[in-house]
């Protein structure tokens, strides 16, 4: 009983983080301004890939979002999604997930400039951006003991979430129950 509760929990938690995440068109209303702002054109494309981007938990390679967008575009190339994906990494709407070669969206829509952590859940693939002035300032005190410049800071976690870890557990109680 306590396991069909926990699952059902689970489910409800990640259809309501779709619903939300699918539901924030106050995101795209704000690169527009900040685009407007800085004399930059978002395109239908452009907006149109961050969107896509921005509409799951998960990180999209260029190729995944090529497929989706051709279902709007049916004439979208490669260089169209790589165009458009340049021009949002550019402007800080989006990040690159060295590790698989994919791409999220920013938190904080280059609100302001930082760098980020990112958790990469192996099991269902969502990627949590963590930021963390306390952990970014570290990083820069260890560099400057060593007379080093960073220019860039590229940190990746890979795991599992704290979902995916329930459900791990959950399936573990179920198997030790079973017995």
């Amino acid at each position: 009983m306590l396991h069909d509760i926990t699952l059902g929990l689970v489910y409800a938690y990640k259809i309501l983080v779709v619903k939300v995440m699918n539901l924030d068109h106050n995101l795209t209303k704000q690169i527009e301004e900040i685009c407007a702002a800085r004399g930059v054109r978002l395109t239908s494309q452009r907006k149109q890939v961050f969107e896509l981007i921005s509409s799951s938990n998960k990180a999209a390679s260029a190729y995944e979002l090529l497929e989706a967008l051709k279902k709007n575009e049916p004439q979208a190339k490669p260089p169209t999604v790589y165009r458009a994906l340049d021009f949002l990494l550019e402007q800080g709407f989006i990040h690159r997930v060295e590790s698989t070669n994919s791409f999220i969206s920013c938190c904080s829509c280059n609100a302001h400039k930082h760098f980020s952590h990112l958790l990469i859940c192996d099991k269902c693939g969502d990627v949590i951006e963590v930021q963390s002035e306390h952990f970014i300032s570290s990083l820069e005190d260890n560099a400057e003991k060593h007379g080093f410049q960073i220019t860039n800071h590229v940190i990746e976690s890979h795991g599992t979430c704290q979902i995916c870890s329930s459900e791990i557990n959950n399936e573990t109680i179920e198997e030790d129950y079973a017995r």
